[in-house]
């Protein structure tokens, strides 16, 4: 159910919606369709999320497309004209670099980056950040930017939401994997983003059965 701006929208009007982005129409009807309350003061506000909700989609194949690579934190790569790999398996922005061309450099340059699912995560929720808000704001917000995990982005922050139902596009979800071997334990579980009809993108060539949990 979404409220916006006091009055309950009906999910017959999702064709108003495509215009925001070819995968919008079918976001608003998943939300207007769910048990939960989406609620919001303003239309605008509304729009922003299923803005980035799309774009969040939009990222997922472009970041499918890229030529980048999995590899666990140990063995990260990076361009190190944009980014520090750090320690971690992390990548930390350079000073004076704007932190869109960086980004936008995984999409470009893919073939040298290699990176865990949870960082892929947060490289696609920042593209899709970047192509909802002007690039002026999204580099005067994240002059320090820092790629690993999906936790301590303090302009970002991420809600963990365990046990949910059908979930909505654009959600990043987690894929437990019950054949997870102790040898192996980064195939314990798949993060993925909700990509609609039954369809998730995950980084890396690896298929998990398994309930999914979103973010």
């Amino acid at each position: 159910m979404i409220i916006a701006a006091n009055e309950q929208l009906l999910s017959e009007d999702f064709s108003s919606y495509s215009s925001i982005g070819r995968f919008a129409a079918t976001i608003y009807r998943a939300m207007a369709d769910s048990h939960e309350w989406f609620a919001f003061p303003t239309k605008a506000e509304l729009n922003f999320e299923i803005k980035l909700r799309n774009e969040t989609i939009e990222a997922s194949y472009a970041l499918l497309e890229s030529g980048a690579s999995f590899a666990t934190f140990y063995y990260s790569e990076c361009n190190d004209y944009y980014w520090t790999l750090t320690g971690d398996g992390g990548f930390e922005l350079k000073p004076g670099v704007p932190a869109t061309q960086a980004v936008n450099d995984i999409f470009v340059n893919g073939e040298a980056y290699a990176f865990e699912c949870a960082t892929a995560m947060m490289i696609i929720f920042y593209k899709a950040l970047i192509n909802t808000i002007p690039n002026e704001r999204f580099n005067e917000v994240f002059q320090h930017l820092y790629l690993w995990d999906w936790q301590n982005h303090p302009f970002f922050p991420l809600r963990n939401v365990p046990g949910v139902g059908a979930g909505i596009p654009g959600d990043v979800r987690y894929f437990k994997n019950p054949d997870v071997s102790p040898q192996t334990p980064q195939w314990q579980g798949e993060n993925v983003v909700d990509l609609a009809d039954d369809r998730y993108y995950g980084h890396g060539d690896r298929h998990f059965g398994g309930e999914p949990d979103h973010y």
